[in-house]
C-alpha cells in the first residue's frame, strides 16, 4: 500500500514544436529517475487560455492520468497563439493526492 506523497512533482517541457509539446516529470527526491515513484501515477490538469490569466481565474479541466515520466500533448491548429497553463499532482493507488505542482505556462506553437 503506497501513501501519498506530501510533495509535488516537478514538471519540465521537453520539448516544443509545431501543435505537439513533450512533458517531463521528475521526483524531487529521485531526479534523473526515468520511472515514477513506486505505487503513483501523476494527474494531469491543463487549462488553454489567452495569455497572463491570473493563478485564481485558471479553469482547469482536462484531468488526465498519467503514468510515465514523460507524456505527449497534442493540440490543433485553433490552438496556436494560445497560452495553455498546466499543473499536476502524485495520486496514489488507494487515490490520495499530493500538493498541486506551481504552474507551468507554456505558448502553443
Amino acid at each position: 500500500m503506497s501513501q501519498p506523497k506530501t510533495y509535488s512533482p516537478t514538471m519540465k517541457v521537453k520539448n516544443i514544436s509545431h501543435l505537439l509539446q513533450m512533458l517531463r516529470f521528475e521526483d524531487m527526491q529521485n531526479t534523473g529517475s526515468q520511472e515514477l515513484p513506486p505505487g503513483q501515477c501523476i494527474v494531469l490538469e491543463r487549462f488553454v487560455g489567452k495569455e497572463n490569466v491570473s493563478e485564481p481565474n485558471l479553469n482547469f479541466g482536462l484531468a488526465e492520468v498519467v503514468g510515465s515520466v514523460q507524456y505527449e500533448i497534442n493540440f490543433t491548429q485553433a490552438d496556436v497563439g494560445k497560452t495553455i497553463y498546466y499543473r499536476c499532482c502524485y495520486i496514489s493507488t488507494q487515490g490520495k493526492k499530493s500538493p498541486w505542482s506551481k504552474t507551468l505556462t507554456v505558448v502553443i506553437v
